[in-house]
Protein backbone atom coordinates (compact mmCIF):
# COMPACT_ATOMS: atom_id res chain seq x y z
CA UNK A 1 0.00 0.00 0.00
CA UNK A 2 1.08 3.64 -0.64
CA UNK A 3 0.10 6.77 0.72
CA UNK A 4 -2.27 8.55 -1.61
CA UNK A 5 -0.32 12.24 -0.95
CA UNK A 6 3.33 11.23 -1.14
CA UNK A 7 3.47 8.08 -2.45
CA UNK A 8 5.72 6.49 0.27
CA UNK A 9 4.96 2.66 1.17
CA UNK A 10 3.04 2.37 3.92
CA UNK A 11 1.12 -0.20 5.60
CA UNK A 12 -2.35 -1.01 5.96
CA UNK A 13 -3.36 -0.80 9.49
CA UNK A 14 -1.09 2.80 9.71
CA UNK A 15 -2.92 6.05 10.47
CA UNK A 16 -0.15 8.24 9.58
CA UNK A 17 2.30 8.09 6.82
CA UNK A 18 5.89 8.35 8.40
CA UNK A 19 7.09 10.07 5.61
CA UNK A 20 3.91 13.47 5.11
CA UNK A 21 2.94 12.84 8.73
CA UNK A 22 -0.34 13.20 7.05
CA UNK A 23 -3.29 10.70 8.19
CA UNK A 24 -3.47 8.44 5.42
CA UNK A 25 -7.36 8.33 5.34
CA UNK A 26 -8.46 11.90 5.67
CA UNK A 27 -5.51 13.76 4.09
CA UNK A 28 -5.08 15.70 7.89
CA UNK A 29 -1.85 16.30 9.15
CA UNK A 30 -0.89 15.28 12.43
CA UNK A 31 -1.83 18.21 14.90
CA UNK A 32 1.73 19.23 16.12
CA UNK A 33 3.32 15.82 15.87
CA UNK A 34 7.21 15.67 14.31
CA UNK A 35 8.12 13.07 11.81
CA UNK A 36 9.94 11.30 14.21
CA UNK A 37 7.00 11.34 17.17
CA UNK A 38 4.24 9.78 13.91
CA UNK A 39 7.56 6.96 13.27
CA UNK A 40 7.16 6.45 16.91
CA UNK A 41 3.31 6.38 17.18
CA UNK A 42 3.42 3.88 14.21
CA UNK A 43 5.57 1.49 15.91
CA UNK A 44 3.58 1.46 18.81
CA UNK A 45 0.20 1.09 16.72
CA UNK A 46 2.29 -2.03 15.15
CA UNK A 47 3.69 -3.75 17.87
CA UNK A 48 3.62 -7.15 17.67
CA UNK A 49 2.42 -9.55 20.59
CA UNK A 50 5.01 -10.97 22.87
CA UNK A 51 6.50 -14.30 22.33
CA UNK A 52 5.50 -16.82 24.35
CA UNK A 53 7.65 -18.35 26.73
CA UNK A 54 9.07 -21.34 25.91
CA UNK A 55 7.49 -24.33 28.68
CA UNK A 56 10.46 -25.74 30.91
CA UNK A 57 11.52 -29.17 30.77
CA UNK A 58 10.82 -31.49 33.45
CA UNK A 59 13.95 -32.15 35.78
CA UNK A 60 14.27 -35.68 36.13
CA UNK A 61 15.97 -35.91 39.07
CA UNK A 62 14.02 -33.54 40.90
CA UNK A 63 11.10 -35.59 39.74
CA UNK A 64 13.34 -38.75 41.44
CA UNK A 65 14.18 -36.89 44.50
CA UNK A 66 11.02 -36.15 45.41
CA UNK A 67 9.75 -39.66 44.88
CA UNK A 68 12.22 -41.13 47.28
CA UNK A 69 11.94 -37.91 50.23
CA UNK A 70 8.03 -39.18 50.26
CA UNK A 71 9.41 -43.16 50.04
CA UNK A 72 11.15 -42.17 53.17
CA UNK A 73 8.95 -40.22 54.71
CA UNK A 74 6.45 -42.85 54.79
CA UNK A 75 8.69 -46.06 56.06
CA UNK A 76 8.99 -43.75 59.14
CA UNK A 77 5.88 -43.01 59.71
CA UNK A 78 5.52 -46.58 59.07
CA UNK A 79 8.31 -47.50 61.58
CA UNK A 80 6.82 -45.83 64.09
CA UNK A 81 3.24 -46.67 64.11
CA UNK A 82 4.44 -50.45 64.06
CA UNK A 83 6.59 -49.62 66.94
CA UNK A 84 3.84 -48.06 69.05
CA UNK A 85 1.37 -50.17 68.06
CA UNK A 86 0.97 -52.88 71.01
CA UNK A 87 1.16 -49.71 73.43
CA UNK A 88 -1.22 -48.06 71.82
CA UNK A 89 -4.29 -50.93 71.40
CA UNK A 90 -2.98 -53.45 73.92
CA UNK A 91 -6.24 -53.97 76.33
CA UNK A 92 -6.18 -54.48 80.28
CA UNK A 93 -8.99 -57.01 79.39
CA UNK A 94 -6.62 -59.48 77.39
CA UNK A 95 -4.07 -61.92 78.66
CA UNK A 96 -1.07 -59.91 80.00
CA UNK A 97 2.07 -62.13 82.31
CA UNK A 98 0.53 -60.10 85.19
CA UNK A 99 -2.24 -62.06 85.14
CA UNK A 100 -2.95 -65.70 85.81
CA UNK A 101 -3.58 -66.42 82.27
CA UNK A 102 0.16 -66.41 81.67
CA UNK A 103 2.09 -69.68 83.16
CA UNK A 104 5.58 -69.23 84.65
CA UNK A 105 7.96 -70.93 83.11
CA UNK A 106 11.81 -71.24 83.33
CA UNK A 107 13.07 -73.31 80.20
CA UNK A 108 16.80 -74.34 80.02
CA UNK A 109 18.10 -76.24 77.44
CA UNK A 110 22.24 -76.12 76.48
CA UNK A 111 22.41 -73.41 78.75
CA UNK A 112 20.15 -71.30 77.37
CA UNK A 113 17.21 -70.07 79.69
CA UNK A 114 14.18 -67.90 79.22
CA UNK A 115 14.10 -64.95 81.47
CA UNK A 116 11.35 -64.15 84.13
CA UNK A 117 9.52 -61.51 83.36
CA UNK A 118 8.47 -62.04 79.85
CA UNK A 119 4.70 -60.63 78.26
CA UNK A 120 1.93 -62.04 76.81
CA UNK A 121 -0.17 -58.97 75.22
CA UNK A 122 -3.18 -58.38 72.09
CA UNK A 123 -2.84 -55.96 70.05
CA UNK A 124 -5.96 -54.24 68.56
CA UNK A 125 -5.41 -55.86 65.20
CA UNK A 126 -6.19 -59.36 66.95
CA UNK A 127 -2.82 -60.88 66.80
CA UNK A 128 -0.86 -62.52 70.36
CA UNK A 129 2.65 -61.10 71.12
CA UNK A 130 5.05 -62.64 73.52
CA UNK A 131 7.99 -60.57 74.53
CA UNK A 132 10.78 -61.72 76.33
CA UNK A 133 14.43 -62.17 76.96
CA UNK A 134 16.72 -65.75 76.39
CA UNK A 135 20.24 -65.66 78.17
CA UNK A 136 23.31 -67.91 77.55
CA UNK A 137 23.77 -69.43 81.23
CA UNK A 138 26.80 -71.74 79.35
CA UNK A 139 30.25 -71.17 78.69
CA UNK A 140 30.21 -71.47 74.68
CA UNK A 141 28.44 -68.70 72.39
CA UNK A 142 25.41 -69.62 71.15
CA UNK A 143 24.66 -69.26 67.26
CA UNK A 144 20.81 -70.51 67.01
CA UNK A 145 17.86 -70.97 68.92
CA UNK A 146 14.65 -72.06 68.51
CA UNK A 147 11.63 -71.13 71.00
CA UNK A 148 7.81 -72.54 70.59
CA UNK A 149 4.59 -70.58 72.01
CA UNK A 150 1.82 -73.14 73.40
CA UNK A 151 -1.52 -71.58 73.66
CA UNK A 152 -3.77 -73.51 76.35
CA UNK A 153 -7.36 -73.12 76.94
CA UNK A 154 -8.46 -73.83 81.18
CA UNK A 155 -7.88 -77.39 81.14
CA UNK A 156 -4.49 -77.14 79.56
CA UNK A 157 -4.70 -78.91 76.59
CA UNK A 158 -2.55 -76.69 73.37
CA UNK A 159 -4.63 -75.24 71.33
CA UNK A 160 -2.13 -73.81 68.62
CA UNK A 161 1.39 -73.19 68.29
CA UNK A 162 4.16 -70.47 67.16
CA UNK A 163 7.48 -70.37 66.95
CA UNK A 164 10.43 -67.32 66.64
CA UNK A 165 13.76 -68.50 66.01
CA UNK A 166 17.83 -66.66 65.98
CA UNK A 167 20.55 -66.61 64.36
CA UNK A 168 22.68 -63.88 65.94
CA UNK A 169 25.37 -64.70 68.36
CA UNK A 170 24.45 -64.80 72.40
CA UNK A 171 28.08 -64.74 74.15
CA UNK A 172 28.25 -66.68 77.70
CA UNK A 173 26.45 -64.26 80.08
CA UNK A 174 24.52 -61.92 77.20
CA UNK A 175 20.58 -61.71 76.33
CA UNK A 176 18.91 -61.37 73.53
CA UNK A 177 15.21 -60.13 73.23
CA UNK A 178 12.80 -62.11 71.62
CA UNK A 179 9.35 -62.05 70.00
CA UNK A 180 6.43 -64.28 69.46
CA UNK A 181 3.21 -62.89 67.16
CA UNK A 182 0.56 -65.42 66.13
CA UNK A 183 -3.25 -64.51 65.24
CA UNK A 184 -4.96 -64.10 69.06
CA UNK A 185 -7.90 -66.19 69.72
CA UNK A 186 -10.74 -66.10 72.99
CA UNK A 187 -10.24 -69.45 73.42
CA UNK A 188 -6.70 -68.79 74.30
CA UNK A 189 -6.59 -68.73 78.22
CA UNK A 190 -2.89 -69.68 79.02
CA UNK A 191 0.73 -69.73 77.19
CA UNK A 192 3.97 -72.03 77.33
CA UNK A 193 7.27 -71.08 76.40
CA UNK A 194 9.47 -73.91 75.42
CA UNK A 195 13.24 -73.72 74.02
CA UNK A 196 13.06 -76.41 71.45
CA UNK A 197 16.64 -76.17 69.76
CA UNK A 198 19.89 -74.44 70.68
CA UNK A 199 23.38 -74.86 68.28
CA UNK A 200 26.63 -73.81 70.18
CA UNK A 201 29.27 -71.86 67.93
Amino acid sequence: MHCPYCGKEVKEDWIYCPNCAKNISTGEKANGESKEEIVSLIQQETLSLPEKPKEAKPNPAKFFAFIGMAVLIIYFIFQAVSTDRSNMYSSPAKPTAASTAVSSTQSTARSLSIQEGWTWKVDGYGFSKINGNVKNTGTAPIGYFNIRAEYLDDNGNVLDTAFTNSLERINPGDQKRFEIMHRHSDSFKKARLIVEKVQSL
